[in-house]
């Protein structure tokens, strides 16, 4: 267990080396995983922030946790299993920058979250993906969100379901979305979730969950929608020519907890944003997931600090 009482934000999720191939062949090896991209990316607009995961103590684990390192990426939250190897994403790009994944993961038969031995009231807690609903964590994972919960610091839930949710742990998501003042995630998670496509229907469901919970839905180059309260409102994206997608969501994910910490926007405030304030909020998101799309990294710019 550790203590780091000047960490506000911890992100919560898989750790693995992302191998990217372009539609002519040409290949990059990068630290990826969701919740690594959003940390990577908050650390460098000058956030502190905390990655919790797991890895193999092998020559690819070390490599990621020196990155993440040299990124200003507190790293006493990763356990490195000893003789253990590290996980690996394929990521096809097809003609649009849009990936497709094949995922090979390690892990051992038991396996341990490494945590803060206390969580503060403006923390905030990021986490979701298939990661979040693994069986061999998740009971593990949900303690950790009620801890945070029980101690008043934010809670930002990303589905981030990118198939059909035959398979998944459907009670699972749905504490989840009950315990989250955020639930952030695409039309396509929510389709995959749900069924439908008409994100008011969607977000009728949410609210039979989590009535009180902000609800964002990206659309990709169709911008992103939030619904709050009776609330509704879209800011677009702007017209680029992406380099690559991967990692666009985790930026809008850092975009919206920068903004958060940067606005000093509490808990409790969440829930009684005005509309300027998220279509601010939605604003951030927008444009730090653009910067990832015109890079060739799954975040954000060495020299961006926003």
């Amino acid at each position: 267990m550790f203590e780091i009482k000047s960490i506000m934000i911890y992100t919560l999720g898989e750790t693995l080396l992302d191998v990217i191939i372009d539609p002519k062949g040409k290949t990059v090896a990068r630290p990826g995983g969701a919740m690594l991209n959003v940390a990577v990316s908050l650390a460098r607009a000058g956030n502190n922030v905390a990655l919790i995961s797991e890895t193999g103590n092998d020559h690819t684990g070390r490599y990621i946790v020196d990155f993440l390192t040299d990124n200003r990426v507190h790293t006493g939250f990763i356990n490195s299993y000893e003789n253990e190897k590290s996980s690996l994403a394929l990521a096809f790009l097809d003609k649009n920058k849009k990936p497709a994944y094949t995922f090979f993961k390690n892990y051992p038969e038991i396996r341990k979250l490494k945590l803060p031995d206390v969580f503060n009231k403006d923390d905030l807690l990021l986490f979701g993906s298939l990661y979040a609903l693994d069986r061999k964590i998740n009971e593990q994972i949900s303690t950790t969100v009620r801890r945070v919960s029980s101690s008043g610091g934010l809670i930002i839930y990303d589905p981030n379901i990118r198939k059909n949710n035959s398979g998944i742990d459907m009670k699972k998501v749905y504490e989840y979305f009950s315990l989250a003042h955020i639930i952030k995630g695409s039309d396509e998670d929510f389709e995959n979730i749900f069924g439908v496509s008409n994100l008011k229907t969607v977000a009728g469901i949410i609210r039979e969950i989590n009535s009180d919970a902000l609800l964002i839905i990206t659309q990709g180059s169709g911008g992103a929608t939030a619904f709050l309260n009776e609330m509704i409102t879209e800011v677009p994206a702007p017209v680029i020519n992406p380099v690559s997608t991967v990692g666009a969501g985790d930026g809008f994910s850092a975009g919206l907890i920068h903004f958060i910490k940067k606005k000093k926007i509490s808990t409790a405030a969440v829930s009684s944003l005005h509309l300027s304030g998220l279509r601010n909020l939605l604003g951030s998101g927008i444009g730090f997931a653009t910067k990832v799309c015109l890079s060739e990294e799954n975040y954000i710019g060495q020299e961006a600090r926003v």
